[in-house]
């Protein structure tokens, strides 16, 4: 655990060294689509369950330092609601994972064409809170199955126009999500492969 804090601590003081100069600030915002990468139906209990998609919101700011007239390199630090869904055949209750992280990546962003550009890079992201929802309204805190530290690769595409930018993104897990050995009494886990993949559509605005 204090290996990866100090992990963490160490990728955001690079980050702030780095954009400490020549810096645009902003704020973010948009939409997840949220799921795991699991294989159907053995990772999940009980069996029948259908796997969804989550629908939540990422919120935070940014910062953005130019290097040339198409290079720059961007950081973000946000908020971003994750899990999936799963509900059984036949009832219309499905029951949730909720996962709450706190992101940090680190981008490269080149421009391919007149306002359009692609960016790319690593992100880490810290657990701020995790649940089980049933069907029947029960709420249990599961952060301690979890593993406080997340990484994961994205890749993205987007459009500047004056001080707005628009992006798609697709946030690649890279690391497997629950504690080893899982709890198999809280969560729908049956072993220790579930990874989080994100789909989300964001819009910026620079501040100054």
């Amino acid at each position: 655990m204090k290996k990866q804090k100090l992990f963490l601590l160490a990728v955001l003081l690079i980050s702030i060294k780095t954009f400490a100069q020549d810096i645009s600030y902003g704020v973010r915002g948009g939409l997840n689509v949220a799921n795991f990468s699991m294989n159907l139906p053995s990772n999940i209990w009980p069996a029948g369950n259908k796997k969804e998609a989550r629908t939540h919101f990422n919120i935070g700011v940014f910062a953005q330092h130019q290097l040339n007239d198409k290079m720059a390199l961007q950081t973000e630090l946000f908020y971003s609601g994750e899990g999936a869904s799963f509900s059984k055949p036949g009832t219309e209750m499905p029951e949730h994972i909720k996962l709450g992280y706190l992101s940090l990546p680190l981008f490269f962003k080149y421009t391919i064409a007149d306002h359009f550009y692609a960016m790319a890079g690593p992100q880490i992201s810290y657990l701020l809170s995790a649940k089980c929802i049933y069907a029947n309204g029960n709420s249990y805190d599961v952060i301690k199955e979890h593993k406080k530290i997340a990484i994961g690769f994205v890749p993205v595409i987007g459009y500047d126009w004056n001080k707005f930018s628009i992006n798609l993104r697709y946030q690649i897990g890279l690391s497997k999500l629950p504690q080893t050995p899982p709890n198999w009494s809280m969560t729908h886990y049956t072993d220790d492969q579930v990874k989080s993949n994100v789909f989300s559509a964001v819009i910026s605005y620079t501040l100054f």
